[in-house]
């Protein structure tokens, strides 16, 4: 990772965004002497990196232990939502979508850090499900879903309602590709 051959490190983030899908259990467990406690700090330092294909992966390896919560995540979570927050704004639309997935799978299981950053989270996600990019407007879909199943949807979302409906509603419309697709 620490290459500066840019083929080097993006093969090798490559290969590690591959281990980090298939073995995230094992990656945090004692058996191996807990490798996620060097991995996930390491992850972090190359959200801030000058490739935006680096930065991807990255972030698409730090989300595989989001879910399950390990332990190495969970001691550096204030410092990867930070990172996240950085990376709101990026212009690949690759970066942009793990983002949005890390945000939506952190709702899930660590609200609590997210809570004091709802309305701008919110607000970021309405202008991601309008992305150009129809994956990243998708993977932003998720995060509507995710939060009208927690307790604090109602709550959250009662101010911004007048700006989600419409957008959720321009969401559902097909284009005039899906209507000719349909029609078969």
């Amino acid at each position: 990772l620490d290459s500066e051959d840019y083929n080097t490190c993006e093969g090798a983030f490559g290969a590690l965004q591959k281990i980090c899908e298939d073995s995230a259990e094992i990656l945090d467990s004692d058996a191996l002497d807990r490798p996620l406690n060097i991995m996930i700090p390491k992850f972090l330092q190359f959200f801030k990196h000058s490739s935006p294909k680096i930065r991807s992966h990255a972030v698409a390896c730090v989300n595989q232990f989001i879910i399950s919560r390990t332990q190495a995540l969970m001691l550096h979570i204030d410092g990867f939502i930070e990172n996240l927050f950085a990376l709101a704004g990026d212009e690949e639309s690759e970066v942009r979508k793990n983002v949005c997935r890390a945000l939506v799978m952190l709702l899930e299981v660590r609200m609590d850090r997210l809570l004091p950053h709802m309305i701008s989270i919110v607000e970021y996600m309405l202008q991601r499900t309008q992305d150009q990019d129809e994956n990243v407007a998708l993977e932003a879909c998720e995060f509507w879903l995710t939060l009208a199943e927690q307790p604090i949807c109602k709550d959250v979302l009662y101010r911004h309602l007048t700006k989600l409906i419409p957008v959720l509603v321009n969401g559902m419309k097909y284009s005039e590709i899906d209507i000719i697709l349909l029609k078969g």
